[in-house]
């Protein structure tokens, strides 16, 4: 295999290598192989995965939900993992460039999960995903979006590992060694954590503000503090957890108040009373979240190192709960569907 470029990337956590290279991903000695999956479970490379690995579907764990139906799946091996890419199409389908970009986050996302729960990886090898279902979207756009999430996250891991993209068209790897050059610059590295903040922090901001007029008057507040910590050039982690616990408890009280009115609200909020998760109205993935926020309320490190994968942690369930609330059909938040 030959690498195409090479980013080194000194970090708290050590030093890491962001790698393009010409070769196949299924050669990988990578602890974690990424593999896109199509509608029902379909997919050349996918099905190529499965071979290698013989794993049971029954084996995935969903990790983080995207819109439009899509999720990131993972299946523990015991010396290479694997993370499924889950999208609700067809292979060949066209993406749109906000679906491509949510997908390549949703990615990251699931590996800074990996990364808080304990997971060590050595290298993660990943295809160049999704650049060919594409539409209208220029290599360099599709580059900058590889380049800027994975080099963000592992700007925040304190774990030092490797990220490989693999390309094996022949006729791909001469487009994208025309524009790399364009892209990867001698100050990629030092501006991407901030770069990833600033836009997951911007996009919540709009959110939440089309989100207030139509939310109760007691949400309303939580999620003005939110939103006025989200426009701040540094904003606060400690007070965003802070803000963020709060919504999420005043979410499961009026869950408990329209749906379970005559269970008794649970003390220990790490673990909401089970019946609840059978009502249907939550997914699965926010129990998994409201357990990680507590587990992050209570990590002093946390609170005394902004740059790792928590905060990158944080700001993800943070951006899918907003998401979650413009959907909940909660009483007394008319207009939110």
């Amino acid at each position: 295999m030959q690498w195409i470029t090479k980013l080194q990337l000194d970090t708290m956590g050590g030093q890491h290598c962001l790698t393009i290279q010409h070769g196949d991903l299924l050669k990988s000695s990578a602890s974690l192989l990424v593999t896109t999956v199509y509608k029902n479970y379909t997919g050349e490379l996918f099905k190529a995965v499965r071979q290698l690995h013989t794993f049971e579907l029954s084996a995935e764990r969903k990790l983080i939900p995207m819109q439009d139906g899509g999720h990131i799946g993972f299946i523990q091996g015991d010396q290479q993992s694997v993370l499924l890419v889950v999208l609700p199409c067809d292979e060949g389908d066209k993406l749109s460039f906000t679906q491509f970009e949510q997908m390549i986050q949703s990615i990251f996302s699931a590996i800074a999960m990996l990364l808080f729960e304990g997971h060590v990886m050595d290298e993660v090898g990943l295809p160049m995903v999704g650049r060919k279902t594409l539409e209208q979207a220029s290599y360099t756009d599709a580059l900058k979006t590889y380049i800027h999430y994975a080099a963000a996250c592992v700007k925040y891991s304190e774990q030092s590992f490797n990220v490989t993209y693999y390309i094996i068209d022949e006729q791909e790897i001469k487009k994208w060694e025309k524009v790399i050059p364009k892209v990867v610059t001698t100050n990629q590295e030092n501006s991407i954590s901030t770069q990833l903040k600033t836009t997951q922090c911007e996009r919540m901001y709009h959110q939440i503000k089309k989100l207030l007029s139509s939310v109760s008057s007691e949400v309303a507040p939580i999620l003005e503090q939110i939103r006025r910590e989200l426009i701040k050039s540094l904003p606060n982690y400690r007070q965003l957890m802070l803000h963020t616990e709060q919504l999420n408890k005043l979410i499961l009280e009026k869950l408990y108040q329209q749906y379970l009115p005559q269970q008794p609200f649970p003390k220990w909020l790490a673990y909401p009373n089970k019946e609840l998760q059978h009502t249907n109205i939550l997914p699965s993935w926010y129990m998994n979240y409201f357990r990680f926020m507590h587990t992050l309320k209570n990590d002093n490190d946390f609170y005394s190192d902004q740059h790792n994968e928590k905060v990158m942690l944080l700001l993800t369930m943070l951006c899918r709960m907003i998401q979650l609330l413009e959907q909940l059909p909660l009483e007394q938040h008319k207009g939110v569907k």
